[in-house]
């Protein structure tokens, strides 16, 4: 009885220390604006206690960190799906995927990006619709043009308000790539002025195409 209370009470305080080093760690960062601080903290997390529950959050302050200091994205790209697999159940690991994502990119681990993706598409359906965009633009970069179409429909049929713009336009790029400029044309909404370049050329090409 000695003993399991004795456990249960290390396994607290180590918690209890590995969250309390991690709030320091933030506090410097965003409060303070040490930032050499805060990645001293954020390290000493993972060295001294690489299985709390906020190894995973350690490992996305350091990913932003080594954003600041616009250090390598693979090393950025490591640092975010690590603080996903840590924390799957964080309300932010999912953007750690796609932040992930955007980073493989970056340095042209396509296929790595796509996993990243991909991940986020399975294991956070909140987010699911954000990384099948950034899925879908690189599909699209990569000229797999089906592929991409495929899923900018899937979040342009899913209603979103704040993504099915954007999803209409990638479907939009992707018509007018196959060549069918009436089906793009068709996927620009009047109302959306940000668009209204892109759509009198358009107008402009497909009736140049029918003289």
């Amino acid at each position: 009885m000695i003993l399991v209370v004795g456990l249960v009470l290390s396994v607290f305080a180590t918690s209890t220390s590995a969250e309390g080093q991690w709030r320091a760690a933030e506090h410097a960062l965003w409060v303070e604006g040490d930032v050499q601080k805060a990645r001293v903290l954020y390290e000493s997390v993972l060295e001294d206690w690489p299985a709390s529950s906020v190894a995973g959050e350690a490992h996305a302050g350091i990913a932003l960190l080594l954003e600041m200091d616009k250090s390598p994205s693979p090393r950025i790209a490591k640092e975010y799906a690590t603080a996903a697999r840590l924390s799957p159940e964080n309300s932010k690991a999912g953007d750690w995927w796609i932040a992930s994502g955007n980073h493989w990119q970056v340095s042209g681990d396509n296929f790595a990006a796509q996993q990243a993706y991909e991940m986020g598409i399975e294991r956070h359906p909140t987010d699911a619709d954000r990384a099948r965009l950034a899925l879908a633009n690189l599909q699209l970069a990569q000229g797999e043009i089906d592929l991409a179409l495929e899923l900018f429909q899937t979040v342009a049929s899913a209603n979103s308000s704040s993504l099915t713009s954007v999803a209409r336009m990638g479907i939009s790029v992707c018509y007018e790539r196959m060549g069918d400029l009436d089906s793009a044309l068709a996927e620009l909404d009047d109302s959306e002025a940000q668009w209204s370049e892109r759509r009198n050329r358009m107008v402009q090409r497909s009736e140049a195409n029918r003289h």
